[in-house]
């Protein structure tokens, strides 16, 4: 019988033998899945926590818009360069425009000539601390972006073709121009820009005509207007109060009553959006 219970025996040690190290080798197991899982857990909350103190930060319309060269913020506002950026027709479109109206020389005098494009350049430093430059060379714009039945430009579409021509080393660019301009939903507008992003355009085509009263000169709206696209560029929405450059306007009327200055609350928005020293503030 001896040999019959040996083995059986055996049998059952060696169930005895698994059955006793399999609580030694789960237990290791399980500590190993329970650390794997608080280290994961850690760097979760880690990750979530970056996330939280990104997301709960005053978000920064200059970000990723700095020029390539590397800078230390906070940014001297002079340091970055705005770019004023002539855009003119083809010669079928020139063809197209009358050739004799007063308000058509006056806004060309404005958006196309050297002396304008400087004192444009000069009533925008007044306002924005920046450095500014006129484009060497003007950009002829592609006659698919002109709506020949309307004869206007549209805007959208200029500033998605304006992004592609931009020099990566301006801030900034304002594409300016002295034919006539419209988006959906509107007969025309004076420009636009979309919040915080690199450029915008604008029009003088209007801002020679006196049929508000002209309380301001054409220089002075075309100055308050590209202050105001400008400003929506920098992360600026439109505001109620009249006093502000950022207030809206949907006529040569509405452009002539608002202000040509930012407002105390305009500042503080630009400073919350930017690293940057306002120089002169």
């Amino acid at each position: 019988m001896w040999g019959s219970d040996m083995p059986v025996q055996r049998d059952s040690n060696s169930v005895q033998d698994q059955s006793d190290s399999l609580p030694d080798t789960s237990s290791r197991r399980l500590l190993l899945r329970q650390r794997l899982s608080i280290g994961l857990s850690l760097i979760l909350i880690l990750v979530l926590a970056l996330l939280g103190v990104r997301l709960l930060r005053p978000q920064s319309a200059i970000g990723s818009s700095l020029p390539s060269q590397g800078y230390v913020l906070p940014v001297d506002s002079r340091q970055l360069v705005v770019t004023i950026q002539p855009l003119v027709p083809s010669a079928q479109v020139q063809a197209l425009l009358p050739a004799d109206s007063a308000s058509l020389a006056a806004a060309r005098e404005l958006a196309a000539s050297p002396a304008g494009l400087q004192l444009l350049c000069d009533g925008l430093e007044e306002l924005y601390p920046f450095s500014y430059r006129v484009a060497a060379e003007s950009l002829r714009i592609p006659d698919s972006i002109f709506d020949f039945e309307r004869q206007q430009y549209d805007t959208s579409e200029l500033l998605d073709w304006l992004k592609t021509q931009t020099d990566p080393s301006s801030f900034r660019t304002a594409g300016v121009l002295y034919c006539d301009v419209y988006d959906e939903g509107y007969n025309f507008l004076f420009g636009q820009a979309r919040i915080a992003g690199p450029v915008c355009v604008i029009s003088s085509n209007r801002m020679g005509r006196e049929d508000s009263g002209g309380r301001l000169s054409p220089f002075e709206r075309w100055r308050n207007i590209v202050r105001h696209e400008l400003g929506h560029t920098l992360g600026l929405q439109h505001v109620d109060d009249r006093d502000s450059v950022m207030a809206f306007g949907n006529s040569l009327a509405e452009l002539d009553s608002q202000g040509a200055e930012l407002t105390k609350s305009d500042w503080k928005r630009l400073e919350e959006l930017h690293p940057i020293r306002w120089d002169g503030r």
